[in-house]
């Protein structure tokens, strides 16, 4: 769906590369939660939110200093204010959530909630910009949906007198037998 419409009878078109680097980042996220779930459970989720942070901070500050020269500091108020809620909320709690979720939930259930950035975007583009909605974007949406539902899908599994049914196996669940012991 990504690539859909760059290809025509000519090849792709000049977005290729765009999309590609769109795609290697999402596969670079996926990856780094997973990461980040196996090599952190011992470090605290406050640590584990403050350090991405400040290293963003530094390599912006480091790139706002060396390529915007001469620096302009914003005069109005309100542009401070947005700053800070920006930073504390949309960053700031939001990594700490991140974080906690990873703790609690795990990584794949996590980053679902990154595919559905651009389903939202899609719907309040169509609802407040007047964008074009075509059978492409509805269908990659529906995707997204699905995909969610899929990840999140736990099936019923029922169980016989004796039988442990589960797609667990044998661990953690008590089947009829083992709780009349």
């Amino acid at each position: 769906m990504l690539f859909s419409r760059d290809v025509g009878s000519e090849g792709f078109r000049s977005g290729l590369w765009g999309q590609v680097a769109v795609l290697a980042a999402a596969i670079s996220y996926a990856g780094s939660s997973v990461f980040a779930r196996r090599s952190f459970r011992e470090v605290p989720l406050l640590f584990q939110a403050a350090i991405p942070l400040f290293i963003a901070d530094a390599l912006i500050w480091g790139a706002a200093y060396a390529f915007e020269t001469p620096l302009v500091w914003p005069n109005i108020p309100l542009t401070w204010i947005s700053l800070a809620f920006l930073g504390l909320l949309g960053s700031c709690v939001a990594y700490l959530l991140f974080f906690y979720l990873l703790a609690t939930v795990g990584s794949t259930r996590t980053v679902l909630v990154t595919y559905m950035f651009p389903v939202i975007g899609l719907a309040l583009g169509v609802l407040f910009l007047n964008e074009q909605l075509d059978s492409q974007l509805v269908f990659g949406a529906l995707l997204v949906v699905a995909g969610i539902g899929v990840v999140n899908w736990k099936p019923k599994v029922q169980q016989r007198e004796g039988h442990d049914k589960s797609l667990l196996g044998n661990r953690n669940v008590k089947t009829t037998q083992t709780m009349q012991k």
